[in-house]
């Protein structure tokens, strides 16, 4: 077997690995989406902590180099609460992350909605027949309300959609995989 082929094959089995661990994590992500958002935030938690404590070492060997020691040094502290607290109470951590953020485009959607049905009125001539600006707006309202009512339900959903997204991802990179592990597609004997 020659040293290419060995090659092509070890990078098919590194590309399928990859592609086994996105599987894994999307699959994960559909079947229970609320595991998989609490594990969004863990995992968050950690790259916050870790990346702080490693800023907060370079400022210490970076002595009283830098002029903005002191920002640092409390943007740094204050990242390294926020990864630990994530880590400490995950649960709360995603409740008030999650409602947050639906809050906010909930918030959004209903005000583009309130627009859009505005300027369908204001403008009718224009948009003659108004129905479908009319429907585009109470759709946006409608979609605000379920964002503010629902704040874990649409975070499902978003968790879920990605991790459909995953799975495609992944049944492309074993395709790519099979194709790298094939001798034959690229003529090599």
């Amino acid at each position: 077997m020659s040293f290419l082929l060995k090659a092509d094959r070890r990078a098919a089995a590194v590309t399928a690995v990859r592609a086994f661990i996105m599987l894994f994590a999307g699959l994960y992500a559909i079947i229970w989406p609320t595991a998989a958002l609490s594990t969004i935030v863990m995992i968050g938690g950690i790259l916050l902590t870790v990346d702080s404590l490693l800023s907060l070492w370079s400022i210490y060997f970076d002595g009283e180099r830098s002029r903005d020691r002191w920002f640092n040094l409390s943007t740094s502290a204050l990242t390294l609460a926020l990864g630990v607290s994530m880590l400490l109470s995950p649960l709360l951590v995603t409740v008030l992350t999650v409602t947050f953020l639906a809050t906010l485009l909930g918030f959004a959607a209903i005000v583009t909605g309130v627009l859009q049905v505005s300027i369908a009125v204001r403008n009718r001539e224009e948009y003659s027949p108004i129905w479908s600006m009319l429907a585009w707006g109470i759709c946006y309202v409608l979609l605000g309300l379920v964002f503010l009512l629902f704040p874990f339900f649409t975070a499902s959903v978003g968790v879920v959609v990605g991790g459909l997204v995953l799975v495609l991802c992944a049944m492309a990179m074993f395709s790519w995989a099979w194709r790298q592990y094939q001798p034959s597609k690229r003529g090599v004997a």
